[in-house]
């Protein structure tokens, strides 16, 4: 049933649901019955319906927690379910806004990695779990403007990534088990300003979620899931655009852009919530480097994916994308407009609708206005600030803070 629904979902989501809810007819608890829940998360996920992304994968880890495991091999599946299901939780809390939710499921994917897999021959499993688990509060933590514990788990996690166990061979053989973790250490470093190390650490993510993507086509393994590798493809050739962008390298970004809308889109297709932040900031680079036209026809479009409007500023409600995605893209729209002739009315109704998502996104880190992250309106025209920066987190759809 799993490999069934993770084949066909991008044909049919109804579809790839029904089966597995068939599945959950004569099973209501263990770790198959976890699987069948965070197979469904996944579709849900694929969709962005994060309410019910969070509710089927909280199902999946009670689910397997009231197991009572026989042999070591139950056991392990049993952890495994656990420990992906409170990340999902966490990414799908962080996309809704709910950061006290996103904080628990952190907490307890830490305990699930710290206490679990603890049969001999598990070691593998326990190394990636204590590292996606501290990549989870990591990213948990950064998004929240806490950079001081943020910045210890990316470094547990780093520490543990280059972690050479003689039994197993050198570190860079497990990348393809922790292509998240990866990305999310290099979006961190990216925050700091240390656009060499964010390069270096998206590109190494981008090689192991290349590999992951590759392992995971007709996988059943619980922590191998197409939409979520696929999605850490897309999103580390983000963050590697984005280094970038912070750098004037106006050349690298375009082509690492390119890669990353060709992954977004070999998920599940064009259009969409995670190919319109690639749009957002492809937008953004043809905003400085002079094509305006193209830029402003990739921002309507963006908006149009994640239905955005100013004409709903009075009453907007983004269910796909965190508020600060959505006050992102308005700003940078209107900073485009603002640059050019005649074009202030419009430019008005972009801003005015930015500032009210960037207030339904109160985020520490961020400052009290859109101008203080995202620069002045009048940036584009040589005149203005460029702001203090942010980076754009795709596998948790929102805007994450970066450092003063």
């Amino acid at each position: 049933m799993v490999a069934y629904a993770r084949s066909n979902f991008k044909s049919n989501h109804e579809q790839a649901l029904d089966i597995l809810k068939s599945g959950l007819q004569y099973m209501t608890a263990g770790p198959d019955a976890g699987r069948l829940y965070l197979a469904q998360a996944e579709v849900e996920a694929d969709r962005n319906r994060w309410p019910e992304v969070g509710d089927l994968a909280r199902r999946a880890a009670t689910a397997a927690s009231e197991a009572q495991p026989t042999t070591p091999a139950a056991a392990l599946v049993v952890a495994e379910v656990e420990l992906l299901a409170e990340c999902v939780s966490a990414r799908a809390a962080l996309a809704m806004g709910r950061d006290a939710d996103a904080f628990k499921a952190a907490h307890v994917s830490m305990d699930v990695a710290r206490k679990s897999f603890i049969a001999t021959g598990d070691e593998i499993r326990r190394w990636q779990g204590l590292v996606l688990a501290s990549a989870t509060a990591g990213m948990v933590q950064h998004a929240a403007g806490e950079f001081v514990s943020a910045g210890e788990n990316i470094c547990a996690v780093l520490q543990l990534a280059g972690h050479h166990d003689q039994r197993q061979g050198p570190p860079t053989d497990r990348d393809h088990l922790i292509p998240e973790a990866l990305k999310q250490a290099a979006a961190f470093r990216l925050s700091e300003g240390l656009n060499g190390e964010a390069q270096q650490l998206a590109a190494r993510a981008a090689k192991a979620a290349e590999l992951a993507v590759g392992s995971s086509k007709g996988s059943t393994d619980v922590l191998l899931s197409p939409v979520f590798t696929g999605e850490a493809l897309a999103d580390a050739w983000l963050t590697e655009a984005q280094a970038g962008l912070a750098a004037a390298n106006w050349d690298a970004a375009e082509e690492r852009l390119s890669s990353a809308l060709a992954a977004a889109e070999a998920v599940s297709g064009a259009g969409g919530p995670r190919v319109a932040l690639v749009l957002l900031l492809t937008a953004q680079l043809y905003s400085r480097t002079g094509r305006v036209t193209l830029a402003e026809g990739l921002y309507r479009e963006a908006a149009k994916m994640v239905q955005l409007s100013p004409r709903s500023a009075d009453d907007v409600e983004l269910k796909a994308v965190h508020p600060s995605v959505g006050s992102l893209l308005a700003w940078r729209y209107c900073q485009l407009l603002t640059a050019l002739p005649k074009r202030s009315t419009d430019a008005a109704s972009w801003e005015r609708l930015a500032r009210v998502l960037f207030e339904e996104a109160p985020i520490g880190g961020l400052g009290a206005a859109p101008e203080t992250a995202f620069g002045t309106l009048d940036a584009l025209t040589g005149k203005g600030q460029a702001g203090r920066g942010v980076v754009l987190d795709l596998m948790c759809r929102r805007v994450l803070p970066c450092q003063i």
